[in-house]
C-alpha cells in the first residue's frame, strides 16, 4: 500500500474531530509505518491487510489531541492479533489462545468445585471473545491497544468465569461466596501457608468492609478499571479529564483499600507488625482478583 492509501485508510476510521492538520501528514505517515512495522515484527506469520489494520486502530484512538503519542505508545503487536481475531481468522484465534493460555488457566482455577467443566467454560469464553451475543459483538473488538492485552484477557476471562458460575452451586454444597479470597498453598513456606489459612476469613471481612466504605465514585472507578478492564485513557475520555488525573485517582483508590484493610486487621488481630506486613503483601498480590469478586454486580453486599 502506498503512503497516501495508508493515511486515507487510517483517516477513514478516525472520528473527524480527531483528524490531524494537513501539516502533520508527514508525521502521521511515519507514525503509521512504524506502527505497522512493529505489529508485523510481533506476528510475522500472521497475515492481515494493512488498510484493515490501520482502520481498526483508528477506531480505537482515545479522544485526546496527542494522536502521534498515542500511535507511538500503542501495543502494536497486541492490536494486530486482536484485529485478526475480530475478523474470525482461525490462525489468529489459535495463536491468541496459545499466547494467553496462562491467563485463561488462571480463570479456570476459579472454577474448581464448580459444576461447569473446563471444556464448557472454554466454549463460553471463546464465544464471548470471538463471537459475542449479536448486540455487542465480540469482546476482543473492545480491546483498545492502550494497555497490555494479557492483562485485558486475564480480567475478561476471570469475569467470564464468575458470571458463568454465579448462582450455580454444586450438588449438596452451598455456593462459596468467598472462594475468590483463597490463596494458593505454599508447601515450601510453612509460615506463609499458616498465615494464609489462619487469616483468610479475617482478610475477606476486612477487605469487603473497606470496599463498602469507599466513596461511591472510587468504587465505580475501580469497577470500570479492574472489572471492565478500561484503560486510564478510556476512563479519561469518559470523565473528560486528562489520563494522568485518572491514573492518580485509580492509584489513590487502590491505596485506600490497602490502608483501610490494614487498619481493620491491626485493630482486630493480635499479631505483630511483621506478621501484619506479611499479610499485607499477600493482599497486595491478590488485590485485582479480590476486587473483581467484590465489585462484580450482585457480589457486593
Amino acid at each position: 500500500m502506498n503512503d497516501d492509501g495508508l493515511v486515507a485508510a487510517f483517516l477513514a476510521g478516525l472520528p473527524p474531530h480527531l483528524h490531524p492538520d494537513p501539516a502533520e501528514q508527514t508525521s502521521l505517515r511515519q507514525a503509521l509505518h512504524q506502527l505497522v512495522a512493529r505489529a508485523r515484527t510481533a506476528w510475522p506469520n500472521l497475515e492481515l491487510a494493512t488498510a484493515v489494520f490501520v482502520t481498526h486502530v483508528a477506531a480505537r484512538v482515545a479522544d485526546e489531541p496527542a494522536l502521534m503519542d498515542q500511535l507511538a505508545r500503542a501495543a502494536a503487536g497486541d492490536l494486530w492479533l486482536a484485529c485478526a481475531c475480530c475478523r474470525g481468522d482461525s490462525r489468529a484465534i489459535a495463536a491468541f489462545e496459545q499466547a494467553y493460555a496462562p491467563e485463561i488457566r488462571g480463570a479456570l482455577r476459579r472454577l474448581r468445585d464448580q459444576p461447569m467443566g473446563t471444556d464448557d467454560f472454554l466454549q463460553v469464553l471463546r464465544h464471548r471473545l470471538f463471537v459475542g451475543d449479536g448486540t455487542t459483538g465480540p469482546a476482543i473488538a473492545r480491546y483498545s491497544g492502550h494497555g497490555n492485552l494479557g492483562a485485558w484477557v486475564r480480567v475478561t476471562a476471570l469475569r467470564t468465569a464468575l458470571n458463568a458460575t454465579r448462582n450455580k452451586p454444586p450438588p449438596d454444597q452451598p455456593a462459596a461466596d468467598d472462594d475468590i479470597f483463597e490463596f494458593e498453598p505454599s508447601p515450601d513456606d510453612p509460615e506463609l501457608d499458616h498465615l494464609k489459612r489462619t487469616y483468610r476469613d479475617a482478610f475477606r471481612q476486612a477487605f469487603l468492609e473497606t470496599v463498602a466504605a469507599l466513596p461511591a465514585s472510587d468504587r465505580t472507578l475501580l469497577r470500570q478499571s479492574v472489572v471492565h478492564g478500561l484503560t486510564v485513557r478510556e476512563l479519561a475520555r469518559i470523565q473528560g479529564v486528562h489520563h494522568a488525573t485518572v491514573a492518580r485517582r485509580v492509584a489513590a483508590a487502590r491505596e485506600l483499600l490497602v490502608v483501610g484493610t490494614r487498619a481493620i486487621l491491626a485493630q482486630r488481630l493480635a499479631i505483630g507488625p511483621r506478621e501484619l506486613d506479611s499479610i499485607m503483601m499477600l493482599i497486595r498480590s491478590r488485590l485485582d482478583v479480590s476486587l473483581v469478586r467484590a465489585l462484580t454486580p450482585d457480589a457486593e453486599s
